[in-house]
């Protein structure tokens, strides 16, 4: 991995980012987090390491969960009967190695955390998939592997946004970590599940960069495009809506009004994927956007 510092961070900033982002040796064949990857996705950041670019400024979000990490690990050494901490697990599952490290587990309540650092919209919009699958995960480990009970799941939500100033407004939370609990599944469920995942990335593992299976549109995270109807020269839209027919309809209503298309856009592809200046559905996307 190549590290820039483009917008010159000072110098300590810099070298403890890249120190946080150097990859350390991979324990088993996946982490809990690879495998929930999209195959393309692990498949072509594994093999263009050496090429790919990460700018410090994008990553300066790690360092604060490294922060946290680092005081659950001091509590942990006081704590060590009562929760464990970022205890690494392995299990075997379908001839491949796969590793977990959950934050904390708590013994006596049959509880397992993972602490995310993340933003007040992400929160307010709820749990995300990937949370369920990663916690739901461990779970099953937990359960499997140790015959440890795991009644309970949550993620504790520390908001880098929150601000005081605005705790006034409805819905807004009143503090800057929540506890989001997340829905358990069943073993069998999850077991299907791992088995499907290690499937797909076996098979990704045998194809070339230009034949690897495609990513979803949920993999993508990808969003609509859409139609909004706003004063000419406006920012805001009165209306928004899915198809340029209900927007053209809405909009004859009124001779002040203008349709506007608002393009849909992958954003996984566009903001948070490393691997894409080598992704040959990358190269298509952006032709999409227009861009």
């Amino acid at each position: 991995m190549i590290f820039t510092n483009k917008l010159n961070l000072p110098e300590p900033l810099f070298q403890s980012i890249v120190r946080v982002m150097t990859k350390k040796e991979r324990v088993a064949d996946f982490s809990v987090t690879e495998l929930i990857k999209p195959p393309q996705m692990l498949q072509l950041e594994r093999r263009h390491d050496a090429e790919i670019q990460v700018d410090a400024s994008d990553c300066i979000w790690l360092l604060l969960g490294q922060a946290v990490h680092a005081v659950l690990e001091f509590a942990g050494s006081k704590y060590t009967t009562e929760h464990h901490i970022e205890e690494t697990l392995m299990m075997e599952a379908d001839g491949v190695m796969i590793s977990g490290t959950p934050d904390v587990h708590c013994l006596a309540a049959d509880r397992l955390s993972d602490y995310k650092i993340t933003s007040v919209w992400a929160f307010l919009k709820g749990e995300k998939p990937e949370w369920v699958k990663q916690l739901n995960i461990y779970a099953w480990m937990l359960r499997t592997s140790r015959n440890v009970k795991v009644e309970s799941l949550e993620i504790v939500a520390i908001l880098r946004d929150w601000s005081i100033t605005r705790t006034y407004e409805s819905d807004y939370p009143e503090k800057a970590v929540a506890v989001v609990p997340i829905e358990r599944m069943d073993d069998l469920e999850i077991e299907e599940y791992v088995g499907q995942r290690v499937k797909r990335h076996k098979i990704a593992a045998t194809r070339k960069d230009d034949t690897l299976p495609e990513c979803t549109a949920e993999d993508r995270w990808e969003k609509p495009t859409t139609w909004a109807i706003q004063k000419p020269g406006a920012v805001k839209a009165w209306r928004v809506k899915a198809t340029k027919e209900e927007a053209d309809a809405l909009a004859a209503e009124s001779k002040k009004m203008e349709v506007v298309r608002r393009a849909g856009e992958s954003t996984r592809c566009k903001f948070y994927c490393r691997a894409f200046p080598f992704c040959r559905q990358g190269k298509w996307l952006v032709a999409s956007w227009g861009g």
